[in-house]
């Protein structure tokens, strides 16, 4: 599995493999698969399909919005199926979403 940070690589067709570490757990639901299906400028979003050992389903959509001289409003829509542990992921997510927003927020601040 090849790891890439760069943004090179996020592309229309392009397939990132990550391995994700929730709370800094053990990595619970093995190799985490996004297959970018379209970064729209026009709209202002990206599309990825996603998918893991866990969630057969994980479709994220990111919407970005200049509300400001320098600020950006954005958005994230997932939609998430993990059978019987559907819900419990939910929760998860929105947690992780949540301190992710949480961390940019302070990255922000801090420049």
């Amino acid at each position: 599995m090849k790891e890439n940070q760069d943004s090179e690589y996020w592309k229309e067709g392009f397939e990132y493999k990550l391995l994700i570490k929730p709370f800094g757990l053990l990595y619970i639901w093995g190799v985490h698969r996004i297959k970018v299906i379209s970064i729209d400028k026009t709209k202002t979003e990206i599309i990825t399909v996603e998918k893991n050992n866990i969630c057969k389903v994980w479709n994220h959509k990111l919407t970005f919005k200049k509300v400001g001289e320098n600020q950006t409003e954005y958005t994230d829509e997932v939609t998430l199926y993990a059978g019987w542990l559907t819900s419990i992921l939910s929760h998860f997510l929105v947690c992780s979403y949540k301190k992710r927003h949480q961390n940019w927020d302070k990255l922000l601040t801090e420049k």
